[in-house]
């Protein structure tokens, strides 16, 4: 009986949780990851992939140039 007295509560808990920090997109700003809408912008709609690593940094210039 402990165990459901206690679980009844944290389950739901943490799906609650989990749900109003996505929904809020608070991850975005706690980790520093780019929002979707971040990722493809009006003007760039391929993905921003490198292709040589030896110039990689022209090539990621060249991607964000127009950010």
């Amino acid at each position: 009986i402990r165990y459901w007295l206690i679980h009844v509560l944290t389950i739901p808990a943490l799906f609650i949780t989990g749900f109003v920090v996505v929904y809020t997109g608070i991850v975005y700003e706690v980790f520093g990851t780019p929002r979707p809408t971040d990722y493809f912008t009006e003007y760039r709609g391929q993905v921003p992939i490198v292709n040589d690593r030896y110039s990689a940094k022209l090539e990621l210039e060249d991607l964000t140039a127009g950010i």
